[in-house]
């Protein structure tokens, strides 16, 4: 199981992301085991991917309303450089960066 978190804001910053320097909204939690796996879900363009896989993604109550807040065509936004995924069963984060994910140190995970 993941968490997806949701940068709050456009990261801006053109070189290192400093995760402490944004907000995060804790939006949905999926039934797979790595970040590339979250973002091939989350990445789904065509559909809405909380349609989806609605089988594997559970929405957290602000999930829930970012998503009826959408448009019909797209009920939450795809992942971006900025957003955060946990794996729950290691404690681990991953920062979606420029080129792919960075492992983050729990003292650079903003809500710990």
């Amino acid at each position: 199981m993941v968490r997806i978190h949701f940068v709050n804001q456009v990261v801006v910053s053109l070189t290192d992301i400093n995760p402490r320097d944004y907000s995060y909204i804790e939006v949905a939690e999926i039934e797979v085991d790595t970040p590339n796996q979250a973002w091939n879900i989350v990445q789904n363009i065509d559909t809405s991917w909380v349609e989806e896989y609605a089988d594997v993604i559970h929405l957290t109550k602000v999930g829930e309303i970012m998503a009826s807040n959408g448009s019909e065509e797209r009920s939450l936004r795809s992942m971006m450089i900025g957003d955060i995924v946990e794996v729950v069963d290691s404690g681990e984060h991953y920062l979606c960066d420029f080129l792919g994910w960075r492992k983050l140190e729990k003292n650079e995970v903003p809500w710990l």
